[in-house]
């Protein structure tokens, strides 16, 4: 049973750090394309 539950913190944490780099590099590629704008 507590192995089952750390796998699920281990998934929850991985799917957080996944998140925030696919924002990181979306907020990037919107900062690229105004400065191309310009």
């Amino acid at each position: 049973m507590k192995k089952h539950w750390r796998l699920v913190l281990f998934i929850k944490i991985t799917l957080f750090f996944i998140n925030a780099l696919l924002l990181l590099i979306v907020e990037d590629d919107g900062e690229k394309q105004m400065k191309d704008k310009e």
